[in-house]
């Protein structure tokens, strides 16, 4: 997560200070309605925190929020490049102590992560 390059990229694409995008915002909502989620979202992942750079959710959740790495299930997926696929959260003993399923109560997480042209991942679409 601290592999200077994909910092240089997550600093150059501008994306944690931009606005939200409508591209963003369309990219969520499709992905909350194709795979009927609850919720989906567009996540950057930065040294210390995650953003979220938008969200097709139903309350509590709104672009640009931020949260500590320690409840994020998208930093894993970041750091692997691979996509993160946990079908029963609380019921998987890797993930059921994890701050995310215990604090904000994730049943179930997909995320793949937004990779640039160079390789970098920079976040995920996760629902």
């Amino acid at each position: 997560l601290r592999d200077a390059a994909r910092l240089a990229a997550l600093d150059a694409a501008a994306a944690l200070d931009a606005l939200p995008e409508a591209a963003f915002d369309r990219l969520s909502a499709l992905a909350r309605e194709a795979l009927r989620a609850g919720a989906a979202f567009v996540m950057l992942v930065a040294p210390d925190r995650q953003f979220i750079k938008s969200c097709a959710a139903d309350g509590g959740f709104e672009a640009g929020a931020s949260f500590p790495l320690s409840h994020s299930l998208c930093r894993h997926a970041v750091a692997s490049g691979e996509p993160l696929v946990i079908p029963d959260a609380p019921g998987d003993p890797a993930w059921a102590a994890h701050p995310a399923v215990r604090d904000l109560g994730i049943g179930a997480y997909l995320g793949v992560p937004v990779v640039t042209a160079d390789g970098h991942a920079l976040g995920t679409v996760c629902v």
